[in-house]
């Protein structure tokens, strides 16, 4: 009987320690810096939860997808720092990267969507194994604390922010600017 509840608690912590590798919790993490951008960007203006990501970018992609465009990667554009303010006065930015050939199939979208280049910018950024729905959970959980410990080691701002939905990669952007003196 004690053997079968060690063989029990074996399995169980080998399970637990695989799942944690697998999901990426036990890599090391790196941040560093380095310029993204530019890109040209159509996508849906949020207000509210930023948990309305997935389903915006989902809308973003259905409407692509009507007019044969194959679109290059996924992001999100979060204006402020959750933290704080109310979650009624949050504002977001959900869509798609295009490559420029793109853009003239697009004219014909709904003026829901709102297209615009984002500019080359210095960010300061870490990324996150995308393994399945769960990484959209737990990748913020694990990046934004370490880069906001980051950005107060160096006295940068911490409130906006970009993530890149790669096929195997979360790249979680914060625009390199100083804090005031």
């Amino acid at each position: 009987m004690k053997n079968s509840f060690a063989a029990v608690g074996i399995l169980l912590l080998a399970s637990v320690g695989g799942f944690m590798f697998y999901m990426g919790l036990l890599n090391e993490w790196l941040i560093d810096q380095k310029p993204f951008g530019p890109w040209q960007v159509v996508y849906l203006e949020q207000e509210g939860s930023y948990g309305q990501t997935g389903s915006s970018i989902e809308k973003v992609s259905e409407a692509l997808a009507g007019v044969d465009v194959e679109p290059q990667f996924a992001l999100a554009v979060f204006y402020s720092n959750p933290d704080n303010l109310p979650e009624d006065e949050l504002k977001s930015e959900a869509g798609f990267v295009l490559a420029k050939d793109d853009l003239p199939k697009i004219r014909g979208l709904s003026s829901e969507f709102k297209t615009r280049e984002l500019q080359r910018k210095m960010y300061v950024f870490t990324d996150f194994p995308n393994r399945n729905f769960l990484s959209y959970f737990i990748g913020p959980m694990m990046c934004y604390s370490r880069l906001e410990n980051y950005c107060e080691d160096l006295r940068l701002e911490f409130n906006s922010s970009v993530e890149l939905y790669r096929n195997d990669r979360i790249y979680y952007l914060v625009p390199k600017s100083r804090k005031p003196d």
